[in-house]
């Protein structure tokens, strides 16, 4: 489990939300940051769960294995921000850490796209982009749900 005293290195959204922002998940899931013992504990597990990723991709024949450690680091980061926050909002169809995996998931298919694809300004790159991007603006309308009770999330699915 995440230990309570951990000190997140500053940045202007964590200091106002205790949350990363999704700047930050981007950053982790690039291997930019999540690897300092400092490192916000939700990032260190979004840079684990896109390295993860990039593994199931690549072994297939160990997804099961792989899947067992995602659901584990889902399930630390749901643990997390149960005991800093509380319960997250039942309005919303994922959980944080189902949220930050699909983020990881998207990042690491439109980084893969990116640099593979001999059409970059082709259908299937911007559409994991745009994803991606979704994905992002859900996670900030996720953290203030999470972190200021009062405002309704609003319901869209991003698949």
């Amino acid at each position: 489990m995440f230990p309570h005293d951990t000190a997140p290195a500053a940045s202007a959204a964590r200091t106002r939300t205790g949350l990363p922002d999704w700047h930050d998940l981007l950053a982790a899931f690039g291997g930019h940051r999540g690897t300092r013992p400092d490192d916000h504990p939700v990032v260190r597990s979004a840079a684990r769960l896109a390295e993860l990723h990039r593994n199931r991709r690549e072994n297939p024949g160990h997804a099961s294995e792989i899947d067992c450690d995602r659901s584990e680091l889902i399930a630390l980061i749901d643990n997390w921000i149960l005991l800093e926050f509380g319960p997250a909002p039942d309005r919303h169809p994922s959980s944080p850490g189902g949220f930050v995996d699909r983020m990881a998931a998207a990042q690491v298919r439109a980084n893969r796209l990116l640099h593979t694809s001999d059409d970059l300004s082709g259908v299937l790159v911007h559409t994991a982009w745009y994803r991606l991007a979704a994905l992002a603006d859900g996670w900030t309308d996720f953290v203030d749900a999470i972190t200021h009770r009062d405002r309704p999330v609003p319901r869209q699915r991003v698949s």
